[in-house]
């Protein structure tokens, strides 16, 4: 597993916050869906505050050619594209990390349909028109784990100049040869993701 050293500040708040679902009773304010997405969202952005300022590794020739927000991994956010979203991400990391959870949430889609679930129709995320907001109620698990293997990715692989291209509105895409290898590296075993669907089914008929 991937270490963060120099992250304490931002792993206590997550530890501390986590805490909360230890009680042997969650606190009234806890067992709203509103309060536990809001609730959510701050610890979310802690967790990734952990990621940033994590060196990338580049080429030795090529680290004054590409921009500096490139040279280590950035908020998970983006106020450049998209009004502060993760989609569309400026940075190589959360480029490779945007490809790493879609191919997860295929997974998890196909998943979902084969045990009968409409997958627009979420639990803990709000239904929105177009999305499969029950995919990203089942991707939430595999997340960490995603996320370890990519930073144990990025923390031996060195990039080219050539290995991201960069869009108008400042987005980042990663070079074919590049993005074959993130998702060789982060696809989970789908017999794990179809158990969840199952469980979630079974769960649900109880």
């Amino acid at each position: 597993m991937f270490c963060l050293p120099g992250r304490s500040r931002e792993l206590d708040t997550v530890a501390s916050s986590l805490a909360w679902f230890d009680l042997p009773t969650l606190p009234p304010w806890l067992r709203d869906i509103d309060t536990l997405r809001s609730f959510e969202g701050r610890v979310a952005v802690s967790y990734f505050s952990a990621f940033v300022g994590l060196p990338l590794r580049w080429r030795k020739g090529d680290v004054s050619k590409i921009p500096p927000h490139w040279r280590s991994i950035t908020e998970r956010t983006s106020n450049v594209v998209d009004h502060r979203s993760a989609r569309n991400a400026t940075n190589p990391f959360h480029a490779a990390l945007n490809l790493a959870y879609s191919v997860c949430s295929s997974a998890c889609t196909q998943a979902l349909n084969i045990q009968g679930f409409d997958t627009s129709c979420g639990i803990l995320h709000a239904d929105k028109a177009g999305r499969d907001s029950l995919t990203y109620d089942l991707i939430e698990p595999f997340r960490g784990l995603i996320d370890d293997k990519l930073l144990n990715l990025f923390d031996t692989l060195q990039l080219c100049k050539g290995d991201i291209s960069e869009s108008p509105n400042g987005s980042v895409r990663l070079s074919p040869h590049v993005a074959r290898y993130v998702i060789e590296r982060t696809t989970l075993p789908q017999t794990a993701i179809d158990k969840a669907a199952y469980n979630l089914k079974m769960s649900m008929l109880q």
